[in-house]
């Protein structure tokens, strides 16, 4: 998966805006993008939370895909930047 999230990037409330997305094969199966509830105290909890997101999201999308009988034998690879 992929995440990117941006620091106070609203000019009204300066919350962060942030987002992901998981891909099965060459298209997305899940993905977000929203305004967060609360004001990052900085760039790296911005990032960090929307990572922690990402990585929950994994998990399920690990589970559903087990269940239907897409097990995926790699772990997941989730992508952040650190800008």
């Amino acid at each position: 998966g992929y995440t990117d999230s941006d620091y106070a990037g609203s000019v009204d409330d300066r919350k962060s805006i942030s987002g992901y997305v998981f891909h099965l094969g060459s298209g997305p199966i899940s993905w977000i993008s929203k305004k967060k509830v609360v004001v990052a105290l900085s760039s790296t909890e911005a990032e960090y939370r929307t990572a922690r997101g990402a990585v929950c999201e994994a998990i399920w999308l690990r589970r559903i895909l087990a269940d239907i009988g897409i097990p995926e034998e790699k772990p997941p690879i989730i992508h952040c930047d650190n800008q």
